[in-house]
C-alpha cells in the first residue's frame, strides 16, 4: 500500500499472508526490486524485478533503511528505554533532563514523537517503536532539525522484530 516509484519492496512473511503475495501490486506501483526470503522468492516468479533473497528480510530491511537515510543514528547519541513498565515516564524524564541541560533532543515513543519538547503531530504513531524504515527516516529528520540525542522507547516486541537493528 505504501510503495512509491523507485522503492525497494520488502516482502515479509506475516501471520496470515506473505508479502510476496502482493509483489505484483508493488511492481505496478513502481517498486524497482524485491527483498524477501526463500519462500517469498518462490512466490514472485514471473515478476520482472530483481529479487534479493536473504534469510532474515526484516533484519536486512533495518540495515538497508539505515543506509538509505545515511545512518543517522551514528551521528546521534541514542538512549533506549525498555522494560515492562515505566518506559514512557522514564523516556520523558530523561529527555527533559537532557533538554534542560541544553542538549537538542528527539523523543520517540508510545505517545508520539517530539523535537526539543515540541510534539511532531504531523507524524502519527500507532506503536511504541516504529518499523525500522519509519524509524530511520524519523532519526534522519531529527538529526537534520538539530537533535543531538534521541531518547526512544523500545518495546521487547520491537527488539524481536528487529525494528531497532542498525542503531
Amino acid at each position: 500500500r505504501l510503495v512509491r516509484p523507485g522503492d525497494l519492496y520488502v516482502a515479509l512473511s506475516g501471520a496470515h499472508h506473505h508479502g510476496a503475495e502482493f509483489a505484483q501490486q508493488a511492481a505496478h506501483a513502481g517498486a524497482v526490486a524485491i527483498l524477501t526470503d526463500a519462500a517469498g522468492r518462490q512466490m514472485v516468479n514471473g515478476i520482472p524485478l530483481p529479487v534479493i533473497v536473504v534469510d532474515r528480510p526484516r533484519q536486512a530491511m533495518a540495515g538497508v533503511a539505515a543506509t538509505i537515510y545515511g545512518r543517522p543514528a551514528d551521528a546521534l547519541t541514542m538512549c533506549a528505554v525498555t522494560g515492562t513498565n515505566g518506559k514512557t515516564t522514564t523516556s520523558f524524564l530523561l529527555e527533559a533532563a537532557l533538554r534542560a541541560g541544553g542538549v537538542g533532543t528527539g523523543l520517540v515513543g508510545t505517545v508520539g514523537f517530539q523535537l526539543n519538547g515540541v510534539s511532531l503531530d504531523c507524524i502519527p504513531t500507532t506503536v511504541t517503536t516504529p518499523e525500522s524504515t519509519d524509524l530511520q527516516g524519523l532519526l534522519a529528520f531529527l538529526l537534520e532539525e538539530s537533535a543531538e540525542t534521541v531518547v526512544m522507547e523500545v518495546s521487547s516486541h520491537a527488539l524481536v522484530l528487529g525494528r531497532a537493528d542498525a542503531i
